[in-house]
């Protein structure tokens, strides 16, 4: 139907478009149909409009395309596309062009402009009507539109988070990095105070050679996550080699008899030495990551 309403003349090397409205009428927000048609020789290429054009005075809505078809060297192209209208004029006037691509740009050729109507469906003159008194039809059903993500908007909230952030990293890194770790510190060391202690007031209520060794394995374990240093591989002739402390020297070897002696022991004041050093390490490493050196 669309290729015998359209009405093309083609005189040898010239390119011709037609186009029409398929409908008398229209109807405000309703879809409607325009078809556009142009005949050409067949070696040329041209372009129709796609759905960046603006379509003034309507709005586009979709398309719908047909096989090329070519007879005697003049291929004939055609298209519908389904506008819509939200103007208010009775007469509204379309005229759509056809690009024919040239070497350098492009060629436009144009059809005669059409009219279509508006069907109008109100027919009271508002002007003479107090608002109050207008036979108004309330319509309150949800009707489902499109929801169009904003890709530029997005790339450009997006980038400015991420250099927001590098530039808050660069400022505030270090001292994030040492707020964390020192706050991982704090809790390793709690942990490991809370299981010594528990671990020397067990001995003291039921002592034990495994007991005992438990509390100095604790004591190792924890030194040896706040050094960096292989303790629970040392003895005790080699702690005291690598931390050079002459204090622990006698809290050391009272336990290493307390291992090897299985009795009791009269009291645990060894133990608490040991727990002293390794607080007083935890306190100097606190100082270390805090300092503004670091």
């Amino acid at each position: 139907m669309l290729l015998i309403s359209a009405s093309v003349a083609v005189h040898g090397q010239k390119v011709t478009v037609s186009g029409q409205f398929l409908v008398d009428s229209i109807r405000i927000g309703e879809p409607f149909p325009y078809a556009l048609t142009a005949a050409y020789p067949w070696e040329k290429t041209i372009l129709f409009p796609d759905s960046s054009y603006d379509f003034k005075p309507f709005e586009y809505v979709d398309k719908k395309y047909f096989p090329t078809k070519t007879v005697d060297g003049i291929s004939r192209d055609s298209v519908i596309y389904y506008l819509n209208s939200f103007e208010i004029d009775s007469a509204q006037w379309l005229t759509l062009p056809v690009y024919v691509v040239q070497p350098n740009d492009c060629t436009s050729v144009w059809t005669e402009e059409h009219v279509v109507w508006l069907q109008h469906q109100v027919t009271l003159n508002t002007d003479s009507i107090q608002a109050a008194s207008l036979p108004l039809k309330v319509d309150a059903y949800y009707i489902p539109v499109h929801w169009l993500f904003n890709y530029p908007l997005a790339s450009i909230i997006g980038v400015s988070i991420l250099v927001i952030l590098i530039a808050v990293w660069i400022i505030f890194g270090k001292r994030v990095r040492k707020f964390f770790k020192a706050r991982n510190m704090r809790r390793s060391f709690e942990k490991y105070l809370l299981n010594f202690t528990d671990a020397v007031e067990g001995m003291k209520q039921n002592y034990s050679i495994v007991q005992a060794e438990n509390a100095i394995s604790l004591w190792k374990k924890y030194l040896e996550s706040l050094e960096d240093k292989p303790f629970t591989k040392y003895t005790s002739k080699e702690i005291l080699q690598v931390i050079e402390n002459k204090d622990l020297a006698g809290p050391l070897k009272t336990v290493d008899r307390l291992l090897y002696a299985g009795a009791p022991p009269a009291s645990f004041d060894a133990f608490y030495a040991l727990k002293s050093y390794s607080e007083d390490c935890f306190y100097k490493k606190i100082q270390e990551i805090n300092s503004p050196g670091k």
